[in-house]
């Protein structure tokens, strides 16, 4: 049995809803579900039902939240599933009653699993969820943004998953970001000569129409532009109007600029 776990915050939020919609269509539940999440205090009886109705434990968990390294939210902004503070591990480490012992669990977030933060947290869950004898669960994190083109009829793409998940098993060093060649809408180029000579090297253009599932920094205007700071600041969203944005990735080695260094050079074109 495979569940889908979408987080379902109170206000509309247009980089996840359509994922919904994508896997609305037809499908096995004997072999597939999918559900939804507005707190992550009722994960715990959301899987709970599903496995009582199934009558069989869960072989994949997918959750699928805005995501920064080693984070994942569900629901409302800032409710946090998981982080690198291992307290915050207490919803996974619950849901093990219900997974098979070699169960994935998979955070659909963007990169999830970069840095040591990512490591730190794919490695840590999947040992605490394989504690008794006999279980050799993995979580797996993402290396790359995603949205909810990635999403299908049977759920998170697995052409996608194979190019850009990693699991807690195939980590022996941490990881960097990888640059996605995306299949969805291309955006034209950026037309604004100040903003892009003012962006910090290190961050690529990122050609998909979708704005990535990273969680939210910070956000401001300046000259005509709206700018938001994602995922720990390695995506940077650049709007123009409502339904016009550009987006740019850090795929430095070193850390991304600090919030403070963006704002200074980004913050006033």
């Amino acid at each position: 049995m495979q569940l889908t776990v979408f987080s379902y915050p109170r206000e509309l939020d247009p980089e996840l809803e359509p994922a919904v919609f994508q896997v609305n269509g037809p499908g096995d539940p004997k072999r597939r579900r999918f559900t939804r999440c507005q707190d992550p205090e009722w994960l715990d009886s959301i899987v709970k039902d599903v496995v009582d109705r199934a009558g069989a434990r869960l072989q994949r968990l997918d959750l699928f939240g805005h995501g920064s390294p080693g984070t994942l939210t569900l629901g409302d902004k800032g409710q946090e599933i998981v982080t690198p503070d291992e307290s915050t591990w207490s919803h996974l480490i619950n849901l093990g009653e219900f997974l098979a012992d070699t169960a994935d669990v998979r955070l659909l977030g963007c990169e999830t699993a970069i840095g040591e933060e990512g490591m730190k947290v794919l490695q840590g869950l999947s040992a605490a969820l394989s504690r008794k004898p006999g279980q050799k669960r993995k979580v797996w994190g993402t290396t790359a943004t995603i949205d909810w083109c990635d999403f299908g009829p049977e759920g998170f793409s697995d052409a996608v998953a194979s190019k850009y998940l990693t699991s807690s098993e195939e980590m022996h060093t941490t990881t960097i970001g990888v640059k996605r060649i995306c299949q969805g809408i291309p955006m034209p180029a950026l037309t604004h000569p100040r903003f892009l000579q003012n962006l910090p090297k290190g961050y690529v253009p990122h050609t998909c129409s979708a704005v990535p599932a990273a969680i939210v920094d910070d956000r401001w205007s300046t000259d005509g532009l709206t700018v938001t700071v994602r995922g720990a600041r390695r995506v940077i969203a650049v709007s123009s109007a409502p339904d016009r944005h550009h987006v740019f990735r850090w795929l430095g080695h070193e850390p991304a600029p600090s919030l403070e260094q963006l704002k200074q050079q980004l913050g006033s074109l």
